[in-house]
C-alpha cells in the first residue's frame, strides 16, 4: 500500500490538521487501522492522535481517497470525536 498526502489544512478552532490522502494498493482497500499506522509513520506523529474519518473507493478499483484528522493532544481528540 502506498499513501500520498495530497492536502493538509489547519483547523485551529478544533485543534487539528485535516489531511487528504491518495491510496494505491495491490489488494483490497486497507482497514482504518492499517491506514492509521501508515499515516502516523509518514507524518511522524503519534498513532493515538490520528483519526481516519473516511475511505472512499470506486467499485473494482484498488485506488482510494481518505480523510484523516491529526489532533494536537489526546484531551482535545476525546472531547471532539464521538465515542466508537
Amino acid at each position: 500500500m502506498d499513501v500520498k498526502i495530497t492536502e493538509k489544512k489547519e483547523s485551529p478552532l478544533l485543534y487539528r490538521t485535516e489531511i487528504m490522502a491518495d491510496i494505491t494498493g495491490e489488494k483490497a482497500t486497507p482497514s482504518k487501522d492499517e491506514l492509521k499506522k501508515k499515516c502516523a509513520s509518514i507524518l511522524k506523529a503519534d498513532e493515538k492522535l490520528i483519526v481516519v474519518k473516511k475511505i472512499t473507493t470506486s467499485f473494482g478499483s484498488t485506488n482510494a481517497k481518505a480523510v484523516l484528522y491529526q489532533y494536537k493532544d489526546e484531551k482535545k481528540l476525546k472531547s471532539i470525536e464521538p465515542k466508537e
